[in-house]
């Protein structure tokens, strides 16, 4: 069957927000861009890869048109995970392989790739965790070259934390070929600490704890994004709390190849005087220059965002989002991802409602501007339920960006749309996924990679088929 993708009727969105000036309204018309998605397809297991219904890709990375990594995790036994790497050369999939380099007393529960980045065609670094024993989790790092992943590398320095420690990575982001950096946390009987190690001319070096202001210690903090935009020149973004007492969320950044300290990011503490930020993401499109999203827990008690932006190198005060007033009336906002396509230039994206519906929503900012947020139209048409939510953004350029997230379908189950920007102009919802599948009753995306020129790839898992619980990958290229 071929790949195919529901047409849907798109209608202007009248929006009407309640201004100090009176009532001003605002239309929506999203116009179908020149971009087509291809036919999803299942990947398969090397040799002696037997992937079965338990295996997942996490990340991806793509460097170019055609060319992209993305690494999971699956299943060999009960408790006992691999890692996991799968590789697109020149518009081809290969089989998911198994990274090598840890033992099979390192094939714990949490055990697996969690985190790819590429910086050009077959030059890309990935991270994870393994096991040792029943009580530590620590990291490792590997290096692809010239189109060749070599052996894991233990992160040094994690072991000393002692017995009972679980590290962890979040985030990973190269610069260029050799030149990296990561980020996570680690928690323990004693507490939980933000890290970051970095990888240089090729070479990857010890975890270093990241250093707080003068009055904390950083206690129970973790880093959650990471963007680099040139080599040693990256920043990064997490969350603190000091015993149960949530903190707001923190920036630090690298210079010249050497973290400074983190600092709270300006006027979080206004937004929340309680403090709890739960997630936040970031994206760099220039050294010092960079966009990023959160959540905090209002007076209110309801979780709300915030949006932040830094310019040559100073990060500014956080602000809501504008117009999510008028979408939810103050009640549950979530964003969960942000990508800058170039300076001043971002898409961020997520889910507002209370906690019987939720609904997708865009808000994009321009040449340094944030717009009015804004439902994602379209989707009406496919939701049969209460629940649509942007999962993850990828913008290659100013203006060109595409957007993956879920919607309930037929039946309950978990479907998968996408949305691409093309010159700055927005196209129609796509179904991806399961409707490449026949009999496929649903599908979860996980991640999607963009480059300037509209390509974009997605990974993800499919459900309810012959190929049930299956890894897909699907692709597309701009058309005429």
């Amino acid at each position: 069957m071929m790949g195919r993708h529901r047409a849907n009727l798109v209608v202007a969105i009248s929006i009407s927000v309640l201004i100090a000036g009176g009532l001003l309204t605002y239309l929506w018309w999203p116009h179908h861009a020149s971009v087509a998605w291809g036919r999803a397809t299942t990947l398969r297991g090397a040799p002696g890869v037997n992937l079965g219904s338990s295996a997942d890709l996490y990340s991806l990375s793509c460097s170019s048109p055609g060319d992209c990594s993305a690494v999971g995790s699956y299943s060999v036994k009960v408790n006992h995970n691999r890692a996991i790497i799968v590789n697109e050369r020149r518009g081809q999939w290969g089989k998911v392989e198994v990274l090598p380099g840890l033992s099979a007393r390192e094939e714990g529960l949490n055990t697996g790739a969690s985190v790819v980045s590429c910086s050009s065609p077959g030059d890309c670094s990935a991270g994870g965790t393994y096991a040792v024993g029943d009580n530590q989790l620590l990291l490792f790092v590997a290096n692809e070259s010239d189109g060749v992943w070599g052996r894991v590398q233990k992160v040094r320095g994690v072991s000393t934390l002692g017995t009972g420690y679980f590290a962890y990575l979040s985030t990973i982001s190269c610069a260029s070929p050799g030149d990296c950096s990561a980020g996570g946390g680690n928690s323990g009987a004693n507490g939980a600490r933000a890290f970051v190690v970095s990888e240089v001319r090729g070479s990857w070096g010890p975890f270093e704890l990241v250093a707080g202001p003068s009055t904390r210690a950083m206690e129970g903090s973790g880093i959650s994004s990471m963007s680099c935009s040139a080599p040693g020149d990256c920043s990064a973004v997490g969350t603190e709390q000091k015993g149960s007492v949530p903190l707001p969320a923190f920036a630090v950044n690298e210079t010249n190849g050497v973290w400074g300290r983190a600092k709270v990011i300006p006027g979080l503490a206004a937004l929340s005087p309680g403090g709890s930020d739960y997630t936040i993401s970031l994206s760099c499109a220039a050294v010092g220059s960079c966009g990023a999203s959160g959540t905090f827990r209002a007076q209110t008690g309801v979780t709300q965002s915030f949006l932040v932006d830094e310019t040559h190198g100073v990060w500014g005060r956080a602000f809501d989002i504008p117009g999510i007033v008028a979408l939810d009336g103050r009640h549950l906002e979530q964003l969960h991802s942000i990508s800058c396509g170039a300076p001043g230039d971002c898409v961020a994206g997520g889910s507002y409602g209370t906690g019987s519906y939720q609904r997708a929503f865009l808000v994009s900012e321009v040449r340094g501007r944030w717009g009015m947020a804004m439902p994602i139209s379209g989707l009406s048409a496919l939701n049969r339920g209460h629940f649509t939510s942007v999962v993850d953004i990828s913008c290659g350029s100013a203006g060109n960006c595409g957007v993956i997230g879920s919607y309930t379908g037929k039946g309950g189950y978990v479907q998968s749309f996408a949305l691409n920007e093309t010159s700055g102009t927005w196209g129609g919802v796509t179904e991806v996924g399961a409707s490449s599948f026949p009999g496929a009753i649903g599908a979860q995306v996980n991640a999607i990679s963009c480059n300037a020129s509209s390509n974009c790839a997605i990974v993800g898992v499919v459900f309810g088929s012959k190929s049930s619980g299956a890894i897909f990958v699907q692709s597309t290229r701009p058309t005429p």
